[in-house]
């Protein structure tokens, strides 16, 4: 795999983990505070869409890569793997 291409897979997850969670909370947030249901929907579809770019970084990423990518952010953040 060339390196520019495992750099845009790692961007596009970077991406897809952006917009899917904080983008639920934000919107949730909003209806909260304004009590407008569209936030709710926005706020689905947001989740919804962050899935493509999360999804594609992962095809293009690999298997084999994923797993690596992994081990290091265990190994960063000394997390136990079971």
């Amino acid at each position: 795999m060339s390196k520019n291409r495992s750099k845009l897979s790692v961007v596009l997850i970077v991406i897809g983990l952006i917009l899917g969670y904080p983008g639920i909370f934000l919107t949730g947030y909003l209806y909260i505070k304004t009590g407008n249901t569209d936030w709710i929907w926005i706020g689905s579809v947001l989740y919804a869409v962050s899935w493509i770019p999360y999804g594609l970084g992962l095809v293009m990423l690999g298997g084999r890569a994923y797993g690596n990518l992994q081990k290091k952010w265990t190994n960063m953040f000394k997390i136990k793997q079971k």
